[in-house]
């Protein structure tokens, strides 16, 4: 994927602002999305970029005027941000948690009052060794709104050079 259709993917008013924002990237590997939420985000905003593998994490460029901050860490498990969070951003990692629900719950704590989501998924039911726990653009939906009851906007699709599938980005609000 492109820096370009992955800033596509996620762009939104909703994140840009001239004041600076704290975000967590979830899942970050090398980089790409958190390259791309750093160029939109204001000069001076932080992104924590959470990875378990910390060979990927090297590999994020840094942005000028953003602050990244690479910590190897299972974002499944824990988090253990010591500050509120204006957004949390997930690409193509929330299909790795099995029990989204109690995911969902545990992480939204570590957001503002009026902190945001971005989803970025496969639009696929079936699961493979890839995308071990799908969730649809349809399933996305109902489990935001069962869940911590946000609502979700899709911001964009893409065809997936891989299975055949759509993939989505979300604004959850």
């Amino acid at each position: 994927m492109t820096q370009e259709e992955a800033t596509q993917l996620i762009k939104t008013p909703q994140i840009s602002s001239v004041e600076p924002a704290i975000w967590a990237d979830l899942g970050a590997g090398s980089g790409t999305f958190t390259v791309a939420l750093a160029k939109l985000l204001a000069r001076g905003s932080r992104i924590y970029a959470l990875d378990q593998n910390a060979g990927s994490l090297k590999k994020i460029p840094d942005v000028d005027g953003i602050i990244i901050e690479k910590i190897k860490s299972d974002f499944t498990n824990t988090m253990s941000l010591t500050e509120k969070l204006n957004g949390i951003l997930m690409a193509n990692a929330l299909h790795f948690v099995k029990d989204k629900t109690r995911f969902l719950k545990m992480i939204s704590a570590q957001l503002l009052p009026n902190g945001i989501f971005l989803i970025v998924e496969y639009d696929l039911q079936k699961s493979n060794l890839w995308v071990p726990y799908p969730v649809t653009f349809d399933a996305l939906k109902k489990l935001f709104s069962d869940s911590i009851g946000r609502s979700v906007q899709r911001l964009g699709e893409m065809p997936s050079r891989f299975n055949r599938a759509m993939i989505y980005g979300a604004l959850i609000t």
